[in-house]
């Protein structure tokens, strides 16, 4: 498997200076159906994994498993904080340069199917 490491997202998108762990074993698991780009060692799908992880990145810097989408409710006494889930439509990945790259890569791949089957 070719996985992307933080190294690989740095070098195209420099301002990116972290990416959550959590968000890095999703992109480099189940989070792309590989197969709709340029197979598992393909740099199209490199560059889709780097685009998705910046833009994850961007909108939830501190993700952690099973906390990585938007706070939905918090509760200060006795502590409690809820997330929602982490919808990939395309008006939530074009919030971001990076998410609209890997839209474009999506359309110019896959006519849009890109989630893992």
């Amino acid at each position: 498997m070719a996985a992307i490491v933080l190294a690989d997202v740095t070098a195209l998108f420099a301002e990116i200076t972290a990416v959550p762990a959590v968000v890095l074993a999703w992109v480099n698991g189940n989070g792309i159906a590989v197969d709709v780009f340029d197979g598992e060692d393909g740099d199209t799908t490199k560059i889709a994994r780097c685009s998705l992880a910046a833009h994850m990145a961007t909108l939830f810097p501190t993700a952690t498993a099973g906390a990585a989408g938007p706070i939905t409710s918090e509760t200060e006494g006795g502590i409690s904080r809820a997330y929602g889930a982490i919808a990939l439509t395309p008006s939530e990945l074009n919030r971001t340069p990076y998410g609209q790259q890997f839209r474009w890569l999506c359309r110019m791949n896959a006519g849009g199917a890109w989630l893992a089957r």
